[in-house]
């Protein structure tokens, strides 16, 4: 399986997800406090980012220093 890398872009609220540096698809927060993966003409909603990270396998990237956002 493809490691998938979501790169923050706005904290907290808006990821890039990319697959061997080339970009498939978007992560972004909802008020509801779930967050949306837009992905190959899809949109799934997930009601946490663990759900997400379980289901895809996606590893989050954070600046050095930071900490985790989940």
């Amino acid at each position: 399986m493809t490691e998938l890398i979501a790169k923050p872009v706005v904290k907290n609220k808006m990821w890039i997800v990319e697959s061997l540096g080339t970009k498939v698809g978007n992560i972004m927060a909802v008020d509801e406090g779930g967050v949306v993966y837009v992905h190959d003409d899809q949109r799934e909603a997930f009601p946490s980012i663990k759900l997400l990270q379980k289901k895809y396998n996606i590893e989050f990237d954070i600046a050095p220093g930071k900490s985790k956002v989940y």
